[in-house]
């Protein structure tokens, strides 16, 4: 029998450390970026407009990550079309 093992990229990354730091966005108890919408919104974080996806997150497999890139995109999207309805 053969086991798969995915690899956990650490968070700890200067790169997203930086992020974290400049957009004041909190880390959860397991050093991974917050998220505030519990599972049917897993990439909303405690700053708005400002919206996570894949292992910045949390373990995820590439299946995981696509699907929360998509998901951060179209709230960026709908974001933003509603502040473009405000100005209207």
């Amino acid at each position: 029998m053969r086991k798969l093992w995915t690899p956990i990229l650490r968070l700890d990354t200067k790169g997203t450390l930086e992020m974290a730091k400049i957009f004041n966005l909190p880390r959860e108890s397991h050093g991974f970026l917050q998220t505030v919408g519990g599972p049917l919104d897993t990439v909303t974080t405690p700053i708005p407009g400002i919206f996570v996806a894949g292992a910045a997150a949390g373990p995820k497999d590439i299946e995981d990550t696509v699907s929360m890139g998509g998901a951060a995109a179209a709230k960026a999207v709908g974001m933003l079309n509603r502040m473009a309805l405000e100005e209207v």
